[in-house]
């Protein structure tokens, strides 16, 4: 039976490097690292992607986890893809900054949840 897992340990996982990549950065360093400002975009991008396949394929979890912003991210996604090099750097700061670390968490417990269900030792609350 296929499932959304996969892409959500993608989405943890990415999100969790760009937590780590710009641990202890101010906007100001973040703006003038070239490395690290490609590195959040594109983690951006991967995390938007797998979002997006989430909806398409797997529109069940949308339902049952309405706190995921799978909707957002496949935007944020959308607009790094075609609008590569009219990007505010101030927004994706504030969303890497601001926005990924709960992400991250809230991934984290959801993959869980769901890795405990797939095991056979819980359902999921929302199911």
């Amino acid at each position: 039976m296929k499932t959304a897992l996969p892409l959500l340990r993608d989405m943890r996982d990415t999100a969790a490097e760009t937590v780590l990549a710009i641990q202890g950065l101010d906007y100001e360093t973040f703006a003038a690292s070239n490395l690290v400002r490609k590195a959040t975009i594109l983690d951006l991008n991967v995390i938007g992607e797998s979002a997006a396949k989430v909806l398409r394929d797997f529109p069940e979890v949308a339902e049952q986890y309405p706190k995921l912003p799978l909707q957002q991210m496949r935007g944020i996604r959308n607009r790094i893809s075609h609008s590569y090099f009219a990007l505010d750097l101030r927004i994706i700061w504030n969303t890497v900054n601001l926005h990924i670390p709960a992400l991250l968490n809230d991934l984290e417990q959801i993959v869980a949840e769901m890795e405990l269900a797939a095991a056979g030792l819980g359902k999921p609350d929302r199911a």
